[in-house]
């Protein structure tokens, strides 16, 4: 499927509308970007969404949060379409990161409905990282996959 018949069928069918798909997969030629948000937008963006979203609390002097970077855009180019990513700077948002009892930069939380699934934090490596980031995709991609199942019983 073509990102343009991608984009369609999201746009269209009622899997798109379930799932309220609105951040697709960008074009080839495109550059990932991550969103930047901030306690104004946080409910928005992370509580109401509609996908379960990964925040990454990050600051600009940690070179960690500089070296996992791309591996994150990595993750976001192939995940987007079932979980959205987006980064908090904690100096900047100090009350998320004293909600979310911050312990050590980077900190990502994977957060579903309101609720956080699942916290990295304290990982020693990039492959320490990488290897929880596929954790998530496989586990997201079956759920993926059987709400689509369900979608084709219930027509």
């Amino acid at each position: 499927m073509t990102h343009a018949q991608r984009q369609a069928f999201l746009k269209t069918s009622r899997l798109g509308k379930l799932l309220g798909v609105a951040h697709l997969l960008p074009e080839s030629d495109v550059k990932p970007t991550i969103l930047s948000i901030s306690e104004k937008t946080f409910t928005k963006n992370v509580l109401e969404s509609p996908i379960p979203v990964l925040v990454n609390f990050t600051a600009p002097w940690s070179e960690f949060c500089k070296i996992i970077h791309p591996l994150l855009l990595q993750f976001q180019v192939q995940c987007s379409d079932r979980i959205k990513l987006v980064e908090i700077n904690a100096d900047q948002n100090f009350k998320l990161s004293n909600t979310y009892r911050l312990k050590s930069l980077p900190t990502l939380l994977l957060i579903e409905n309101g609720i956080v699934k699942q916290r990295l934090e304290g990982f020693c490596s990039q492959e320490d990282l990488r290897l929880a980031l596929e954790s998530i995709q496989i586990s997201y991609k079956n759920s993926y996959a059987e709400k689509i199942d369900q979608l084709k019983f219930t027509g």
